[in-house]
C-alpha cells in the first residue's frame, strides 16, 4: 500500500473510529483539502491519470490488434465477412451456447 493510501485509510479510520465532534471532522476535513489543492499532489494525480489513460490505451491497442490477428484483415472487413457468413473468430475463449454451460442439462 503507498503513503498516500496509507494516510487516507487513517484518516477515515479515525473519523470513523472516534467520537472527536463535528470541529476535530472540520479540521481535519479543510487539512485534507488543503493538500489536494497542493500543486505537487496535483501535478501527481494529474501523472496517474495521465498513466492510467496510456495503459488503457495500450490494452485497447492490443486487444485491437488480437482481433485483426485473428480475423485476419482490418475491422471493416470482418464485420462484414462475420455477420454475412455467420461464423465468429475464435479469439481463444470458450464457446457460448451448447446447453450444457447454461446450467439446465444437455436441453438447456
Amino acid at each position: 500500500m503507498n503513503k498516500i493510501s496509507m494516510i487516507v485509510a487513517g484518516v477515515a479510520g479515525y473519523v470513523l473510529g472516534t467520537r472527536a465532534g463535528r470541529e476535530q471532522y472540520d479540521t481535519m476535513a479543510t487539512t485534507a483539502r488543503k493538500i489536494w489543492r497542493d500543486p505537487k499532489v496535483q501535478r501527481k494525480a494529474g501523472q496517474a491519470q495521465q498513466a492510467a489513460g496510456d495503459l488503457g490505451q495500450k490494452a485497447g491497442d492490443k486487444v485491437t490488434s488480437k482481433v485483426k490477428e485473428h480475423t485476419g484483415g482490418d475491422s471493416s472487413t470482418d464485420s462484414r465477412s462475420s455477420s454475412t457468413s455467420g461464423t465468429t473468430p475464435d479469439l481463444g475463449m470458450p464457446p457460448t451456447g451448447g446447453g450444457t454451460t447454461h446450467g439446465g442439462g444437455p436441453h438447456g
